[in-house]
């Protein structure tokens, strides 16, 4: 028998240094001393729920060396090994929850049987749920979305999507099932959330007529099913995306000898449902259309590099060659650029107007 220990003082001391996530794991550190511990060589740590008195899981652990515990408590029962250290794979069962730790010696290998414990004194929850869309923007025909999704609850959620949602309509209009990229960035700036470092997401889809001109939100969702249902964790985009840019320029509309000469671009996000591309002539004075023509659209790098967000700008062009009629001399017109998606330039549409000019 130890003589420097007062086996009659009933100290019972402890501490958790740190109870955290680190990745994929739960890790609890600290210390447990008691002179109650004689006769218990059994040591374990418990966790439990404390809003439920449910114990969500039972470890157990071999003491580690703790000679600063010792050089504090000289005179508690072996508290030179009252040290602990573990991690503990982080489950479902523990997310957003508030979990007490306890530290137990007991005289039982299962841990029950005759113990002392030292409980937390506080609770723990781990509940961050936390994001940023890094960007949503449209390259080319696509619409890119980029950033990272990190929660505590994703636990036991392995499947991933992105939602495109109608704010005003509350209607979901698109879901993309996603594998997460590595995000070390997040990593370093959130270590306590669960799997952070496995958090990201960049991904490009066909930009649909359907996305043009409403409010979108972002969602990102982990699922614990392959189709994004079931038990979820959800972040939404703090702001909305509006894709809604119509921009045209006409570089020249000339009649040369018998001929009407047109160029310029025109370029839209209103575009992307719309296939068929017109040329008008238009009278604003007697609101009234003088001629159409189908066109193929033709490459413009320039304004693809200039508008390099809005949809499809670099497929902008213009260029039309047709025969001059009397119609179109000497009076004021506008030049009209079209997409519709019907073959004969009705049904939905969207134009951009020139100013009025004369055509010489």
């Amino acid at each position: 028998m130890d003589v420097s220990i007062d086996y009659t003082n009933n100290a019972n001391k402890g501490s958790f240094d740190s109870v955290a996530l680190s990745g994929t794991s739960l890790n609890v550190r600290g210390w447990h001393a008691s002179n109650d511990a004689v006769g218990k060589p059994y040591s374990f740590i418990i966790l439990y729920d404390k809003a439920t008195h449910q114990q969500l899981g039972r470890y157990p652990i071999t003491r580690l060396t703790r000679n600063d515990v010792h050089a504090a408590y000289p005179n508690i029962y072996q508290s030179a090994q009252s040290g602990f250290s573990l991690n503990i794979p982080f489950s479902s069962s523990l997310a957003n929850k508030k979990i007490e730790v306890v530290s137990r010696y007991s005289s039982s290998a299962t841990g029950d049987g005759n113990y002392v414990d030292y409980v937390s004194p506080k609770t723990y929850e781990f509940n961050q749920n936390r994001a940023s869309f890094d960007s949503v923007k449209i390259v080319g025909n696509q619409l890119q979305i980029k950033g990272w999704h990190a929660s505590d609850q994703s636990v036991g959620k392995p499947y991933s999507y992105i939602f495109v949602y109608d704010k005003n309509a509350h209607k979901e209009l698109a879901r993309y099932k996603i594998t997460r990229t590595i995000r070390n960035d997040v990593g370093s700036a959130y270590p306590n959330i669960y799997n952070a470092t496995n958090s990201g997401f960049n991904i490009s889809v066909p930009f649909l007529g359907k996305f043009a001109g409403k409010d979108l939100q972002i969602i990102s969702r982990y699922s614990s099913i392959s189709s994004g249902e079931g038990s979820t964790v959800n972040y939404w985009s703090p702001k909305t995306y509006k894709f809604d840019a119509n921009r045209g320029y006409l570089d020249s509309a000339v009649i040369s000898g018998n001929t009407l000469k047109v160029r310029g671009w025109h370029i839209s996000d209103l575009s992307a449902d719309k296939p068929y591309s017109f040329i008008i002539i238009y009278d604003p004075s007697a609101h009234r259309e003088l001629a159409r023509f189908s066109i193929t659209r033709t490459i413009r790098n320039n304004a693809g590099k200039s508008f390099s967000t809005i949809y499809n700008s670099t497929n902008s062009g213009f260029s039309l060659s047709v025969p001059a009629k009397t119609a179109f001399k000497n009076r004021k017109v506008q030049i009209i650029s079209r997409y519709s998606n019907s073959t004969n330039g009705e049904g939905s549409y969207t134009d951009y107007r020139s100013t009025a000019r004369k055509l010489n």
